[in-house]
């Protein structure tokens, strides 16, 4: 596993460097962290780089509430003294409390074994001191003015942090050319706004961006463009799957995972249809499909 290292991007804002690109904005010695890594160890070798370059965690900014985003949260507080939280309203709850993302991948009933992993909740609780107001505005956090901006999509309390040297830490609003490549279908909880964060975020008044999973970019229409046709490809492939027969939900997942041969476990299972879901939403609201409860199944069909 490589060092983690501080890279500077420009004037007072740099990233950590490793699995994850946790964003750093520093100020004298002291910096506020744009998420905080998965878990102690991502955690641990975010702190050892940070002391190497002499600076204190005064705050973390969590882009949204996933925790390879803030699972680190509960050990910069355990190891930093007051260390301020901020995260989205719609985002608070799950960071808090680890058990409510693998409830809500089961309708809210008590989740199955399988779905209590480290992959979709943090493993130990965290506070959100700071809940930060849904609508772009500016934020100060010790006496540091830092741009909030709305980015829902891939959740729905996603924000991005731009920095006064016009740098956005976009959190998992796009996703690097890596993962575009990896991943077949990218996770998103409401497809239109996906898409609206995309166009949003190529009129941002901004030079680069630091993708989470991604890195440093400074091509921020051709990503953004890479990310956009990834979920257009997935729209058609979902689409060709429906007809004027009824499909359920289970085989058109089924279908998708087949298609991409993605891998048979129940995490993969969950958040590929997870994502369907998020894609027949989008389809029935542009009037392409229609939900129907057809011999006691959840049925797709075209208009």
């Amino acid at each position: 596993m490589s060092t983690v290292t501080m890279h500077h991007v420009k004037n007072n804002s740099y990233y950590l460097t490793g699995i994850f690109s946790i964003g750093v904005y520093r100020y004298d010695n002291n910096v506020i962290l744009f998420d905080s890594g998965s878990d102690e160890q991502s955690a641990s070798r975010a702190v050892q780089a940070l002391k190497s370059e002499n600076c204190t965690v005064r705050a973390i900014i969590n882009t949204h509430c996933h925790p390879d985003h803030s699972g680190g949260n509960y050990f910069f507080q355990k190891w930093y003294e007051n260390v301020s939280v901020y995260a989205a309203y719609d985002e608070k709850l799950f960071i808090e409390d680890p058990k409510w993302v693998p409830r809500c991948f089961c309708a809210n009933a008590a989740p199955f074994a399988g779905l209590k992993v480290k992959a979709l909740a943090p493993r130990k609780k965290s506070v959100v001191t700071h809940i930060v107001p849904y609508k772009d505005d500016s934020l100060i956090i010790d006496g540091q003015e830092l741009q909030i901006v709305t980015l829902p999509g891939h959740t729905p309390g996603s924000i991005g942090i731009i920095t006064p040297d016009n740098v956005l830490y976009s959190g998992d609003a796009i996703f690097g050319e890596v993962t575009v490549q990896k991943h077949p279908v990218l996770f998103h909880t409401d497809i239109e706004e996906a898409l609206k964060t995309l166009h949003k975020i190529v009129s941002l008044p901004v030079d680069i961006a630091i993708l989470y999973h991604g890195g440093f970019v400074s091509n921020i229409k051709d990503i953004v463009q890479a990310n956009e046709e990834k979920i257009v490809k997935n729209k058609d492939v979902i689409s060709s799957f429906i007809s004027s027969h009824p499909v359920s939900i289970d085989l058109l997942t089924q279908k998708v995972m087949q298609h991409y041969q993605i891998a048979d476990n129940i995490v993969s299972l969950t958040l590929t249809q997870t994502t369907v879901r998020a894609y027949i939403t989008y389809l029935e609201s542009h009037n392409f499909v229609k939900i129907i409860v057809q011999n006691g199944l959840l049925q797709v069909c075209k208009v």
